[in-house]
């Protein structure tokens, strides 16, 4: 076994683990939100806390690092596209749990707290929203690690733009429908 193939093993090994950690628990996340489960909702922040630097982070990290050096090793060019788009993807998802997850979790906490349920329900559904753009960027990694694009494959990045776009405007949309719930009438909000 050669020290790449080894590399690549740990790689794809890091990766499974990452997705399908981040995977479940949003799946569970999704399964007490649909169901009402307030129960399984409120025991997630805990299972989040546990698995996110025993499981999470570790795995992302490896499949970073692991990923650095299989590209110092093979013969992949930095100016490689889908090098480029992988590491997009790693920022963009880095992004995604320090600016939108991470506020959610606190907010929760602090609502959780002072027992205003509301505030709880709102950062579960943003927990949720942020935990489902995470995973479509990392499952558009995912795919991008072994389709290899170039700029040839417009179809391709085309494709996997429209579906990133889609999930992270389910966010706005959501907010769009919640102010014409709260302003059914269609003047300004908050006017009496």
């Amino acid at each position: 076994m050669t020290p790449y193939i080894l590399l690549l093993a740990v790689h794809i090994i890091a990766v499974i683990v990452w997705l399908g950690t981040t995977t479940t628990l949003t799946l569970l996340a999704t399964y007490g939100s649909l169901r009402h489960d307030r129960e399984l909702l409120d025991r997630l922040p805990a299972l989040a806390r546990w698995f996110g630097p025993r499981v999470i982070g570790p795995s992302s990290l490896a499949t970073l690092v692991s990923g650095i050096f299989l590209t110092v090793r093979g013969d992949a060019g930095s100016g490689d596209l889908w090098l480029v788009i992988a590491v997009c993807a790693f920022v963009a998802a880095a992004l995604v749990s320090v600016g939108v997850r991470l506020p959610a979790t606190l907010l929760r906490r602090r609502a959780s707290a002072a027992g205003r349920g509301a505030d709880v329900e709102r950062a579960d559904r943003l927990l949720l929203l942020g935990a489902t753009i995470e995973l479509a960027i990392l499952y558009l990694a995912a795919a991008d690690m072994v389709l290899k694009p170039t700029t040839a494959d417009i179809a391709w990045l085309l494709g996997g733009a429209a579906i990133l776009a889609l999930v992270a405007a389910r966010p706005l949309i959501t907010v769009l429908v919640d102010i014409g719930r709260k302003n059914p009438g269609g003047g300004q909000v908050g006017a009496r």
